[in-house]
């Protein structure tokens, strides 16, 4: 193991938050590796509003985020992110060989470190950063755990990125490295980007609004006809992931808020409505397995949604009167 291998084994795992998706952690790992703070200004430049997604079925409704590309940013700081189009594998192989790290969608199935190895598909990121004793050293990412160091071998590695389980309209994969030395990180700069981007696009945001309430109109529709519900609840991954986005979209945009609002509340409140949406999750989930339809957990649903509208309004509101 050369020192710069053995640097990259010490990184420091960026585990502050789940941010977003099992991409942003490992993402987040490696370049403030190459450039102290870089999420920073990562996350200065993210607005999140509420959308639907078209190409989901039945409930639409969902937490939605606007950025700019990852390259641009990383380039201020001398970081470089070379998309890898094709031959993946052999691509992510030559990298770790120049002492370049890479960051790929896989296969759990094909992860031995995995919960569900050898049990479910399911496409996920890990970060790959160097080649030592025969196995790759690699950062995982779990909503339970955050991030963590782990190794695979070059067999299982394979494996899970040539899967044709793959779905190739997620996040890119990127090779990633130091181009040339910049300045760090200016927190200030980021913090005037992130509230000059607040205000351009909080219309955004407050259109946003209307679609959380026409979503929770038609959450409330399927909610009480026992037909509507349980042929909602047919399509229970596209709403599972709709509602976890839900949430971990809503602790993302708390945390970014952390980071730029000194007043704690613009944290907190998106906290206890990130909180919200995983009960609403939990519940219909939970009767999706029972397939009992419970009254007095839809009516529990429903106020969970008016709760949710009533706080998003009252920060909307908030943030207006504050930029």
């Amino acid at each position: 193991m050369n020192k710069y291998d053995n640097e990259k084994y010490n990184m420091v795992m960026f585990n502050d938050v789940y941010y977003k998706t099992c991409f942003y952690n490992p993402f987040f790992t490696l370049v403030n590796h190459l450039n102290e703070n870089t999420h920073i200004a990562m996350i200065a430049e993210d607005i999140f509003f509420y959308d639907n997604r078209t190409d989901y079925r039945g409930l639409t409704l969902c937490v939605n985020c606007m950025s700019i590309d990852l390259d641009e940013i990383c380039l201020r700081y001398g970081i470089l992110l070379e998309r890898i189009e094709d031959n993946v594998y052999f691509k992510v192989k030559e990298a770790i060989s120049n002492n370049k790290s890479a960051i790929i969608k896989v296969d759990q199935y094909y992860l031995p470190f995995s919960s569900i190895f050898k049990k479910q598909h399911s496409e996920h990121y890990i970060a790959v950063c160097s080649f030592i004793n025969g196995f790759y050293n690699v950062i995982d990412n779990q909503t339970t755990i955050g991030c963590y160091n782990t190794i695979i071998s070059d067999y299982y590695l394979k494996l899970a990125i040539c899967s044709n389980f793959l779905d190739f309209s997620m996040e890119d994969d990127y090779i990633v490295y130091k181009q040339y030395d910049t300045a760090k990180v200016n927190i200030t700069y980021c913090k005037d980007i992130f509230f000059n981007k607040l205000k351009n696009n909080i219309t955004k945001m407050i259109i946003g609004l209307d679609v959380l309430e026409k979503g929770i109109e038609t959450y409330n529709e399927i909610l009480f006809s026992e037909k509507f519900f349980f042929n909602a609840l047919n399509d229970v991954n596209d709403l599972g992931h709709l509602l976890l986005y839900n949430k971990t979209y809503k602790l993302a945009e708390g945390y970014r808020n952390k980071n730029f609002f000194e007043n704690a509340y613009f944290n907190i409140v998106l906290f206890n409505i990130s909180e919200k949406w995983d009960l609403i999750k939990n519940i219909l989930i939970k009767a999706h397995i029972s397939k009992i339809y419970c009254l007095n957990n839809l009516e529990y649903v429903k106020k969970l949604l008016n709760e949710i509208y009533i706080l998003e309004s009252e920060y909307v509101s908030k943030i207006v009167k504050y930029i």
